[in-house]
């Protein structure tokens, strides 16, 4: 069993600022073995970071895998607060590793906009 890391989607971009710049509906491929999630997660909401209070991740591109994206359109911004801001409900972050390179795959519910 390797080392494991629990953190959620929120801690690692609290106080983050995105624009969201892509809504895709995923497709299953029976090569990475990936039906359940895709059917449990059917919808890919990619994110820019536009200001990142630490510095480190702004310009950067992520994805999160989701439940359900209604209320999410190309062009949105968010800054995530777990008090008062967006924020992804039950989000979850995983590490898994392909060709030696450590991937991070981030999934919730979906997106609740904040004030």
């Amino acid at each position: 069993m390797g080392f494991k890391i629990k953190m959620t989607v929120n801690q690692a971009i609290e106080g983050c600022s995105a624009v969201v710049i892509g809504v895709l509906t995923r497709k299953a491929n029976p090569n990475y073995h990936n039906e359940a999630d895709v059917s449990e997660y059917p919808k890919n909401v990619r994110l820019a970071i536009t200001n990142d209070p630490s510095g480190v991740n702004s310009g950067q591109i992520i994805s999160i895998k989701v439940k359900n994206a209604d209320n999410i359109q190309v062009g949105q911004e968010f800054t995530f607060n777990s008090k008062s801001g967006a924020r992804v409900p039950n989000g979850e972050i995983h590490f898994w590793t392909r060709n030696g390179f450590v991937q991070v795959a981030m999934k919730g519910d979906g997106f609740i906009e904040g004030n």
